[in-house]
């Protein structure tokens, strides 16, 4: 009480020519509303933010005397305002990942799909050489075949990762084994290619 409004610890960008509302309508005797202000707050040095409101005020004698100003804090409002568009940055987010996955997947799933499919029409019309490129096709078929449950796993894994409820495990790999896998998988079609 007592203080003149541009007294108080407000945050303001001088150096960019800026005004408070309040003086504002006075200089151009026009109400200025909704004017966002922060001011630091106490010892934490928080802001808190304000919406004013600034309206002239004139005298019985016809002269502008002063001005009405009204400042709304606005803080917690500005907060959540703040944390839904976080949110909405992060589902956002989330919704590109998923999204991305399931391209992804259904990319994964057709070459093994096709691996399986391929391999056991050979097999069908009976068109392997011997008795090992035979043990050779359903070795690609099995491992086709455990291809596709992996990938079937991960898109479950998904779901539990959106409820939150997947547990991670550290699992020892044979890349060697895994590209031995790939090349298997995509043999059958090279050769129909000719590649």
């Amino acid at each position: 009480v007592g203080l003149r409004a541009s007294s108080f610890p407000w945050v303001t960008n001088e150096e960019d020519g800026f005004e408070f509302p309040w003086q504002k309508a006075l200089d151009s005797k026009q109400p200025q509303a909704n004017s966002m202000l922060r001011m630091r707050s106490g010892e934490s040095d928080t802001l808190q933010t304000f919406v004013v409101n600034s309206s002239p005020v004139l005298g019985t004698d016809g002269e502008y005397r002063g001005v009405l100003v009204s400042f709304d804090d606005v803080t917690q409002l500005e907060e959540k305002k703040a944390q839904l568009e976080k949110s909405r940055h992060e589902a956002e987010s989330a919704n590109r990942a998923k999204s991305e996955f399931l391209a992804q997947m259904s990319h994964e799933i057709r070459t093994p799909m096709n691996a399986i499919l391929g391999f056991a029409d050979v097999l069908r019309r009976g068109f392997e050489e011997s008795v090992q490129e035979r043990k050779e096709y359903l070795d690609i078929i099995h491992s086709s075949g455990q291809h596709l449950l992996n990938l079937i796993n991960d898109i479950l894994d998904l779901s539990k990762v959106e409820a939150g409820r997947l547990e991670l495990e550290n699992v020892e790999c044979s890349p060697h084994k895994i590209l031995h896998e790939v090349v298997s998988v995509l043999s059958i079609r090279g050769k129909e290619k000719g590649i």
